[in-house]
């Protein structure tokens, strides 16, 4: 949920992946101050926006019946798969951020 990874057999010559860095001896994925240049990041971008446009665009009575359903699950939310990602994706921020 938190970490897209990309494998290209063959770069193409106008992809540009700069201050990406993977160890796979380690499996320590880096990207600092990420740049990219590929059709594929173009992609992944509008991904993004896509979903931002969405989350903004929720009316109010859509916001509250999602607040409705969390309470009403109230424990038992940690049973859910989708929760335990959440989770584990809080856990990578804290070892990539080196919080």
């Amino acid at each position: 949920m938190g970490i897209l990874i990309v494998t290209f057999y063959s770069m193409d010559i106008n992809e540009r992946w700069i201050n990406t860095k993977i160890e796979p001896s380690t499996g320590i994925v880096e990207a600092k101050n990420q740049k990219m240049e590929s059709v594929v990041a173009q992609e992944i971008q509008h991904w993004m926006e896509q979903a931002e446009t969405a989350k903004n665009n929720l009316s109010e009575k859509q916001k509250q019946k999602i607040q409705d359903r969390i309470k009403s699950l109230s424990d038992r939310i940690k049973d859910y798969p989708i929760y335990q990602d959440w989770i584990e994706d809080q856990d990578l921020k804290i070892i990539v951020l080196g919080r």
